[in-house]
């Protein structure tokens, strides 16, 4: 449920008009509203982090990518003192809150959450996109199927991206490569696509909370316990997780290897 707005809050961005807060990240805070036609949306009012050329950059990639498990892009204002992004809203609970009231997923339901957050990856990955190292707080559990938010993807390109984790005890979730002051990119995903894939098989997070220094020598040399998971998803879960992104498989190998094989990605348009 949204938060009620703060006084500091804007009412409206341009024709979306503001009724609550969802949360807030590294690059702004995402609001609850409604389109014109009364539409409910989600608006992320963006902090100047970066000039408003990547940004534009990265929309246009998410438009052209059409993703079928992540929020659509529905409008922007990338220039000027509010700049913000307008997406689908996406009724449902995210994986932690699912978690934290009822029990961890299992067969079909856990197999259908890896296969749509992992084709969420492809589309995002063949648009040339990257997410950033998404985490169980990202996907929302809604009627259709798991769903990523679309907040997270703030690079395209190259995808060097260096999000900041969010706070000490996120850091279970970023991927070794963070810690050696490396540059995130498509194989970051995947280590965050092992990782939301494990959290809903225990409900657990990656690694046991516990001082910065044991967190840090976890997440880069410990494996954690995979044998909750059945085959095939323990061997891709197993490979996706490994403390060199080199190894790990692309997010078409992921699916390839849970099912039959998936459409070509076609883009919006074509």
């Amino acid at each position: 449920m949204p938060r009620p707005l703060e006084p500091d809050d804007p009412r409206w961005l341009d024709e979306y008009r503001l009724t609550g807060r969802l949360g807030e990240g590294t690059h702004g805070v995402v609001y609850e509203g409604r389109a014109p036609d009364g539409t409910r949306v989600a608006v992320k009012a963006l902090r100047p982090l970066e000039g408003p050329a990547p940004i534009a950059a990265h929309v246009e990639a998410m438009r052209r990518a059409a993703p079928r498990h992540i929020a659509r892009v529905l409008g922007a204002r990338l220039d000027g003192p509010a700049p913000y992004v307008a997406v689908e809203f996406i009724e449902g609970p995210n994986l932690l809150a699912t978690l934290s009231v009822g029990p961890p997923l299992a067969g079909g339901t856990l197999r259908r959450l890896a296969v749509d957050t992992a084709a969420a990856l492809a589309d995002l990955h063949a648009a040339g996109l990257v997410y950033g190292c998404p985490w169980p707080g990202d996907v929302l559990v809604a009627l259709e199927g798991p769903r990523l938010t679309g907040f997270g993807a703030v690079r395209n390109g190259a995808g060097h991206l260096a999000r900041a984790p969010r706070g000490a005890g996120a850091l279970v979730w970023i991927a070794p490569e963070f810690l050696r002051c490396l540059p995130l990119g498509a194989a970051s995903d995947i280590y965050g696509w092992g990782a939301i894939v494990l959290f809903a098989a225990t409900g657990r997070d990656l690694f046991p909370p516990d001082s910065l220094p044991a967190i840090v020598h976890r997440v880069l040399n410990t494996q954690p316990d995979l044998s909750v998971l059945p085959e095939p998803l323990r061997s891709l879960v197993g490979v996706a997780l490994a403390k060199d992104p080199a190894v790990r498989p692309s997010a078409d190998l992921i699916l390839s290897g849970l099912g039959p094989p998936r459409l070509p990605h076609r883009p919006v348009g074509r």
